[in-house]
């Protein structure tokens, strides 16, 4: 499959030796010619073959694929992630975020409690209150990006291939180049939000208790005293 100027492997046989090309290598050149397409490699082994010598293909190893450039705080995605760890705060309070909240970035603690902070006052005021602080979230999410194609995307939108033969297409952007989010993601991450918010703006009460709850459970499990009591005193 093209990405770009890259080249990389998308199939593979069940019975290839394991020194055979792999999912997501990427191949930089065959027989001394850069490859960029998928012609350059019809070309350079057309080439090898009428020279009489065996085709040389020079492959980079890449088995999680391409390093996308784009920031962590710039996905659409990771925003989502985010988002759910905002209303994970949000339902078992600001004193438990160190249980319930991992990142070696204060920065990013600081926004997720601040996030679960506004979703609680939010859900606390009512409906007007939450579909306001939902609008600021949907603004904030137009703002993130995606890279224009990724790998898993460019595979599922083609026809499913019952052989195990190597794959091929061509895209038109480079995987890494950032881009503003596409329409799909953006819907689809919207309609998640939403109905996360407006699911828990009706059962509020009752999750925040099953959240809390479960803290109390674990909190007896590892033998923490102060954090029960403080829970049950809530």
């Amino acid at each position: 499959v093209e990405l770009g100027e890259d080249v990389r492997v998308v199939g593979w046989r069940r019975d290839a030796p394991p020194d055979s090309l792999a999912p997501f290598d990427r191949i930089l050149s065959v027989s001394g010619h850069k490859i960029k397409c998928i012609s350059d490699i019809r070309r350079a082994t057309d080439l090898a073959i009428e020279l009489d010598r065996p085709p040389v293909a020079e492959i980079q190893r890449a088995p999680y694929g391409s390093k996308s450039t784009v920031e962590a705080s710039r996905r659409g995605w990771i925003f989502l992630e985010r988002f759910c760890s905002m209303i994970k705060v949000a339902l078992v309070g600001e004193d438990e975020i160190e249980r319930v909240v991992f990142s070696n970035s204060a920065t990013i603690i600081a926004e997720i409690r601040e996030g679960g902070r506004k979703l609680k006052e939010a859900a606390m005021a009512g409906e007007e209150a939450l579909e306001k602080v939902l609008d600021h979230f949907l603004e904030e999410l137009e703002e993130k990006q995606f890279p224009r194609v990724s790998m898993d995307r460019q595979l599922t939108s083609r026809s499913k291939d019952t052989s195990r033969s190597k794959e091929t297409s061509r895209s038109k952007e480079d995987d890494n180049s950032p881009a503003p989010l596409q329409g799909d993601d953006l819907s689809n991450i919207m309609a998640v939000m939403k109905e996360l918010l407006m699911y828990l703006r009706k059962n509020w009460s009752e999750e925040s208790s099953k959240q809390r709850h479960r803290q109390l459970v674990l909190a007896a499990i590892r033998g923490d005293v102060a954090t029960a009591r403080a829970l049950l005193e809530a």
